[in-house]
């Protein structure tokens, strides 16, 4: 097969993959507030739907990872594709609640192999200097569906129902296996004599889950009660699997991959960068909404802005990853970042259009530059053997930065207001206080997102004559 189509199967397997998940996210989420009404439910338990799918994604990584060493990321790869589409299937034809937040969990499964496999698929098939570009593609395909899965899943609700909402994944799931099952055709050396720890994954998914259900709750635990156990849990958890991981022979997670300095920065650079988005992804909304007072169609253009811009220019950062050191456009595109949360700052009541636009090219130019290269810049420090951990956690990175992201800044957010009452002056004020305060832990993230990227640089092996 020529190089150029097999090059580009590769990338359009892998970056379906990403894309399936990511638009799935947005799309389902604009329709819980009629789910609400659909099934006579609360807004409390409607978000189980979206908890469900974050338990499972994050806690089937690490097992995820593993099998992809193990056995190749092709393989996971497809049963990825398949356990996705069984999920969204039956998610569509289910008739209560709880059959969609069990159906939904199922569906993470297959989100947590598409995941830890993807960056893998690139490794495997993508000459290493072109895998910025790939990456870059990736990121592409990823910032698209995000930004389209909400405008779709409001027009499938009002024109075919919330249960097309679902069906949708379907045939994008079976072109990604189609395609991968023809292109992805590389023989895998797998590991001989290499076993699961199932007690490992047992713990790790205790953990995990725990974490992710902690950090959730974290802005507003319902149950003290439950908070409280799940908190206890997440802190003895790390402990068990430690021990269980430094006895076993073939451990889940192999500790050794962080001895790798540059590594652990470069992942570190990445925790910050996913606090900043998920952070201010959640932020802007109330503060168009509710300090500027506009309409949720005009916030809604403001919003698409950073993704616009990323959307240009996220193919010119992967090919610049190529060309140097992908550590570069990090530094630039967290530079960008810095300047971006500085200008967030001055957002006020009666900040111009002129201003937030100003703003979200230099946020959307940042994101753009160092989403693709921080891939690459992890990515590049794995080999064959610990690919599929290493972009386990790199997902796993992502997803707890994403959610503690979230749960810190609707906390500052909530602080002395109930959220209810805008056209008070007291609450207005009190909230922009609160605004402005998270927009300082915003623009403290991205210094120490500046400075971790900056210090990830080899050290110099100096000789004495």
């Amino acid at each position: 097969m020529n190089d150029r189509i097999t090059r580009w199967g590769v990338l359009l397997s892998s970056a379906l993959a990403i894309f399936m998940v990511n638009i799935d996210v947005s799309i389902v989420n604009v329709i819980l507030p009629s789910l609400v009404k659909t099934f006579d439910t609360s807004i409390s338990e409607i978000s189980l739907i979206t908890l469900a799918y974050l338990l499972s994604l994050t806690a089937f990584l690490l097992l995820s990872g593993k099998l992809s060493d193990m056995f190749g990321p092709e393989p996971l790869l497809t049963a990825g594709y398949g356990i996705f589409i069984i999920g969204s299937f039956f998610c569509g034809f289910s008739q209560s609640l709880y059959e969609i937040v069990l159906f939904r969990f199922i569906q993470g499964i297959g989100a947590s192999m598409l995941f830890s496999t993807s960056a893998v698929i690139i490794i495997r098939y993508i000459p290493e200097d072109w895998r910025g570009r790939a990456y870059g593609i990736n990121g592409l395909f990823a910032v698209i569906g995000f930004a389209i899965g909400s405008p779709i899943g409001g027009f499938i609700q009002e024109t075919l129902g919330w249960s097309w909402i679902f069906f949708v994944n379907i045939p994008i799931g079976i072109i990604g296996i189609l395609i991968s099952r023809a292109i992805l055709t590389k023989p895998y050396p797998r590991v001989q004599g290499a076993s699961i720890d199932w007690v490992g994954v047992l713990l790790s998914i205790i953990m995990l889950s725990s974490l992710t259900y902690t950090l959730h709750m974290l802005s507003s635990p319902e149950d003290s009660r439950i908070f409280f156990i799940s908190c206890l849990i997440t802190i003895i958890s790390p402990v068990l699997f430690l021990i269980r991981e430094r006895q076993v022979k073939h451990p889940l997670l192999d500790f050794s991959v962080f001895r790798d300095r540059i590594l652990n920065l470069a992942l570190l650079a990445f925790f910050f960068y996913m606090i900043i988005l998920a952070g201010t992804s959640f932020l802007f909304p109330f503060f168009f909404i509710n300090i500027q007072g506009m309409s949720v169609s005009t916030a809604g253009l403001f919003l698409a802005i950073p993704p616009v811009v990323s959307i240009c220019l996220v193919y010119v950062s992967g090919w610049l990853s190529d060309k140097t050191n992908p550590r570069v456009p990090c530094i630039i595109g967290m530079i960008f970042c810095f300047f971006a949360s500085l200008s967030f700052l001055g957002f006020n009541a009666s900040t111009t259009y002129i201003y937030i636009i100003g703003s979200f090219l230099l946020f959307g130019i940042g994101i753009a530059l160092f989403v693709p290269a921080s891939l690459a810049f992890i990515m590049n420090r794995a080999k064959i053997a610990n690919a599929g951990t290493i972009s386990a956690i790199k997902t796993l990175v992502s997803q707890i930065g994403g959610i503690l992201g979230i749960s810190i800044f609707a906390l500052i957010l909530s602080f002395g207001t109930s959220g209810q009452d805008m056209n008070d002056l007291t609450q207005i004020s009190t909230f922009s206080a609160n605004f402005n305060l998270a927009m300082t832990a915003v623009c403290i993230c991205a210094i120490l997102g500046l400075f971790t990227c900056i210090i990830a640089k080899e050290k110099q092996i100096t000789t004495r004559s």
